[in-house]
């Protein structure tokens, strides 16, 4: 009688601080900080595993609190204390004080705590310092291993420390904040010009430039360039970012999301096509790319959320997944904001045949490029229905012409195209209504 123990498959820790989907769309979750943290999870669609101390003994600790799936596969998680480690496939890399020239905080600079990562155009790796003894609170790792290290122009005369929350936006200019001392929003970029500081452009941003607040909780950009700020005040967009590279003056312009006023807000994710969930005190909000419309408004009572407060948020842009990390466990939702397609190599149309009896069913079309146009046609050329897609992969046909009747049975021809008509894919769909 043998006794063993079976656990269910499923995250080893429900803690979620923060979320990362990587290129072949597996999860990736940090733990927490200090104590608490509990290794880095990895869910690949079908089993959870866990890169911690007793499964790898390379790592320096289990206290890893960021986490980031880099476009080129890579993962890279910032342990607290012990620097950070690279995954790349099975391999496992440390970074720390003693073999970068990164110093940890004032009081122990082999203490390098790293809150964020990101990539610029050039595909070098920036990783953003909690609290640098030596103010470099960015630093940079090249594709060919060399480390360049940055001082923030505009933190020179404040204390700064606390740095959170690193974004690069298309124009390489790097967005973070900071929680302690001075709390503030900060811009750097460096204009690739890595040892010269003296053409450095950066700025501080506070309330008194529009901010609802300084007390900054999330950072994103969006398919547009727009920075995205949340904070216990809910959600500021900066818009006009490029005048930070071309002027010696930026004209930003900030705005206020008025549907999210007065919202205490703790993650944002941009989705595919360009909308953005927000993560509150009290729920998950979708918002338009705009932010002027909400779209949903989903809490524990309307729908399978596991927790009003949301922790962390990810989305798989090549499946429309949506991955909600709460302290009481992780929510998928299955949404139809899928990354389009580069080009046409058919279109999937499903269910077919498709029947009609109340005009509740949907077809699904799939394979579409970037703002496709869909066309239904009848066999012998008639167009009965024009299209508007959401500006994914995916759009959906309700069987209806233009006029809103449901169309008669018979075989139908599916024509999507790019705006310009350029690009055109054909597909057929038989209908049977009932």
């Amino acid at each position: 009688n043998d006794n063993k123990t079976y656990f269910p498959n499923g995250p080893f820790v429900n803690q979620f601080p923060q979320l990362a989907v990587d290129l072949i769309g597996a999860l990736w979750t940090s733990t927490g900080n200090d104590v608490t943290g509990k290794g880095i999870q990895k869910f690949d669609g079908n089993v959870w595993s866990i890169y911690n101390t007793a499964n790898y003994p390379e790592l320096p600790s289990n206290s890893f609190y960021s986490i980031y799936a880099a476009p080129d596969g890579k993962v890279f998680s910032g342990n607290w204390g012990k620097g950070f480690v690279r995954i790349n496939g099975n391999e496992i890399t440390r970074f720390d004080a003693s073999n970068t020239p990164i110093v940890g905080i004032p009081q122990d600079g082999n203490f390098v705590v790293i809150s964020g990562f990101g990539y610029d155009s050039k595909n070098n790796l920036w990783v953003l310092n909690y609290d640098a003894g030596d103010k470099n609170n960015l630093a940079m790792l090249t594709p060919d291993s060399s480390w360049f290290l940055f001082q923030i122009p505009a933190q020179q005369n404040i204390v700064v420390s606390k740095n959170v929350n690193l974004v690069i936006d298309q124009y390489d200019t790097k967005w973070f904040n900071s929680l302690g001392n001075t709390v503030a929003l900060f811009y750097f970029n460096e204009n690739k010009t890595y040892q010269n500081p003296n053409d450095d452009k950066s700025g501080i941003i506070t309330t008194s430039n529009g901010l609802n607040s300084s007390d900054i909780t999330a950072i994103q950009i969006d398919k547009r360039g727009d920075v995205w700020i949340g904070s216990n005040k809910g959600v500021n967009i900066i818009t006009n970012t490029s005048t930070i590279v071309n002027n010696t003056n930026p004209q930003l312009r900030i705005t206020s999301v008025f549907a999210l006023r007065q919202q205490s807000i703790t993650a944002i994710a941009v989705d595919p096509l360009n909308q953005k969930w927000i993560g509150t005190n009290e729920g998950l909000v979708l918002v338009s790319s705009d932010g002027l419309r909400v779209i949903a408004n989903l809490n524990s009572k309307n729908s399978p959320l596991l927790d009003d407060r949301i922790e962390s948020l990810a989305i798989d842009e090549k499946s429309g997944k949506v991955f909600v990390g709460t302290k009481f466990g992780l929510n998928t939702f299955e949404t139809p904001s899928i990354k389009p397609v580069d080009s046409f190599s058919g279109l999937s149309i499903y269910p077919s045949p498709f029947l009609i009896s109340d005009g509740s069913q949907l077809v699904t079309i799939d394979g579409l490029i970037k703002d496709s146009e869909i066309k239904i046609i009848t066999v012998s050329g008639k167009l009965i229905r024009k299209l508007e897609t959401p500006g994914g992969r995916v759009a959906y046909w309700d069987g209806r012409d233009d006029d809103g009747n449901l169309v008669n049975s018979g075989i139908y021809i599916v024509v999507a195209s790019d705006r310009e008509a350029n690009s055109v894919e054909t597909g057929k769909i038989a209908v049977l209504r009932k």
